[in-house]
């Protein structure tokens, strides 16, 4: 089977970049499928896939280039709409289905883009309920996007203290100034609370600005149990850290609460988009209302009273979790979509 995979240049790792990782490694232990995956410019994608020799990887600097593209694929699969759309009516290669995955609200197609959808009759992923039922389109589909299980340790943190992390890029929708500011209300309770800021600025102006917002936030407030570590491996995160706190706005899927879940650990996440959806039949007690201080210090301190009570709850959810979220579904979906 032949499949082509198309990425949008990045130089970041988000979930939606680490999700599509996952898929393409996942796919390329599989010698009878031959990939190729093409990119518009060097990024995250080429320095973090594994090279395997059914991989191949292609750069395409403009449109001409992509028109130049003669092979054949039995399938294309897109990760995100905009830059995937342009392989749509390549001249030249034929390719027998496309399949394009959703990840958030920015990425629900309008106008002319469904019309060169439905036009192919492509397959639309859509990673939560909210942009499923967001979008008027016959042939969509929700899709799990899958964790590769091998890559969670045991939790190591044997000290006095409980140490909360928050993960991801810097950015005013993950909203880390609101972390900030309940770790330091929740500072004045606990005297044996630590908390991690896990992941760097993006590449963006407004990204670097944010980051700095947030270091002069706690410099003013003068905590000295509050540390930026940078970017970290999945197992140098979770193996220290007793609660996973997600402060974000808004999440279209929510990787990190899925790696959370699945690797164990306590996680309280807002009940918008992707988390609400992960966690609401299992683990809905964990959930607060987005961006609102009192709801989320309330879970929280509640959580922290009873912190062995309420690991042992998310231990005891850790293979269901890791049952649902197995990148095996995720490649399941994607191949069988039609079926």
């Amino acid at each position: 089977m032949k499949i082509l995979l198309t990425a949008f240049y990045t130089s970041e790792l988000g979930g939606g970049e680490t999700s599509f990782l996952n898929l393409i490694n996942h796919l390329s232990k599989n010698k009878d499928y031959e990939l190729l995956l093409v990119v518009p410019c060097h990024g995250v994608f080429i320095d973090k896939v594994n090279k395997p020799e059914n991989l191949k990887i292609e750069i395409k600097k403009n449109l001409y280039e992509m028109i130049c593209m003669k092979q054949e694929f039995d399938l294309a699969i897109h990760n995100y709409i905009n830059y995937g759309k342009k392989f749509l009516f390549l001249p030249f290669a034929n390719i027998k289905k496309h399949s394009f995955i959703c990840h958030g609200l920015w990425d629900i197609p309008k106008y002319n883009k469904f019309f060169f959808l439905k036009l192919k009759k492509a397959n639309l992923y859509c990673v939560n309920e909210e942009i499923f039922y967001k979008i008027n389109y016959k042939y969509k589909q929700l899709i799990h996007l899958g964790i590769e299980l091998n890559k969670f340790n045991v939790q190591k943190n044997k000290t006095d203290m409980i140490n909360i992390g928050v993960v991801g890029r810097f950015q005013d929708i993950k909203n880390q100034l609101f972390a900030v500011e309940i770790f330091r209300e929740l500072s004045m309770k606990y005297n044996n609370l630590q908390l991690f800021f896990i992941g760097d600025a993006a590449f963006t102006q407004e990204s670097i600005k944010y980051k700095q917002e947030v270091i002069q936030r706690v410099e003013k407030i003068d905590l000295n149990n509050i540390f930026f570590i940078g970017n970290k491996n999945n197992h140098e995160v979770f193996d220290e850290i007793d609660i996973v706190f997600i402060p974000s706005k808004y999440e279209s899927f929510g990787m990190v609460v899925i790696e959370s879940l699945a690797n164990g650990v306590v996680c309280l996440a807002p009940s918008v988009g992707g988390p609400k959806q992960i966690m609401k039949d299992k683990l809905g007690d964990y959930l607060y209302i987005p961006n609102e201080k009192k709801s989320a210090l309330e879970k929280l301190t509640s959580l922290i009273t009873n912190l062995e009570k309420t690991k042992q709850a998310f231990r005891e959810k850790e293979q269901y979790f890791k049952d649902k979220y197995n990148i095996e579904n995720t490649v399941k979906v994607l191949l069988e979509g039609d079926k």
